[in-house]
């Protein structure tokens, strides 16, 4: 869209149309023009979701990867996971899934099950890790309880080598997952995937990567 406004404009003026050529429609045009041109960008911006880099994000993994019955002669395997993503803004992503690893030992998120989403802020320190996130999006809401949530404070011991993160927090351990393939999806449903339920009743609420004419449900 943002290309077309920008070839509509200048077209416009080398055609010499009167609109474009009036000296006292100048000032009036360029902030038209600049307008529209902000407007476009906002909207693409919007629905594009931040690109996940491998050393931003820690899982806590499947404490034993479950076979499927044998008479479906598939060689995956699956189990429940909680993915965080760090990212360098100092923003925080997280969604608790389920993995699927292949037989080649690639691990990816099964489209087939629920989310649970939060979004926040972290901050670090050579030994702690401090995230402040509300949960913004589940597959499943809770009878009474509202999403979104109200905003949890949980501090994680930290270590970082060459870049990639460990995190311990009681019993949950988070670590690289080195065969994780699912980036872009990864991204797509933090960014996306937003719910509003006020513990009785789901609501309509702003949709990031929706556009402003198909928010509602």
């Amino acid at each position: 869209m943002l290309f077309r406004t920008v070839r509509w404009f200048v077209e416009a003026i080398a055609s010499g149309s009167p609109i474009w050529t009036r000296p006292e429609s100048h000032n009036r045009r360029v902030r038209i023009a600049l307008w529209i041109a902000i407007f476009s960008c906002s909207i693409e911006t919007q629905a594009q979701p931040q690109t996940i880099d491998s050393r931003w994000i820690t899982v806590r993994q499947p404490r034993k990867w479950q076979s499927p019955p044998r008479e479906l002669h598939l060689k995956t395997k699956t189990g429940p996971a909680e993915i965080m993503v760090l990212y360098p803004s100092g923003d925080y992503g997280y969604v608790a899934c389920y993995l699927i690893r292949q037989a080649d030992g690639s691990v990816n998120i099964s489209r087939g099950d629920g989310f649970v989403v939060k979004i926040g802020k972290w901050s670090g320190t050579k030994s702690t890790v401090t995230i402040k996130s509300q949960t913004v999006y589940r597959e499943i809401v809770i009878s009474g309880r509202a999403i979104p949530e109200p905003e949890v404070v949980e501090e994680f011991r930290s270590t970082s080598r060459a870049g990639y993160w460990r995190l311990r927090l009681a019993d949950r351990h988070f670590e690289p997952l080195p065969n994780f393939r699912d980036f872009d999806f990864l991204a797509s449903v933090i960014a996306c995937d937003r719910e509003y339920y006020n513990g009785k009743d789901h609501l309509e609420g702003p949709q990031p990567c929706r556009s402003p004419g198909r928010e509602s449900k």
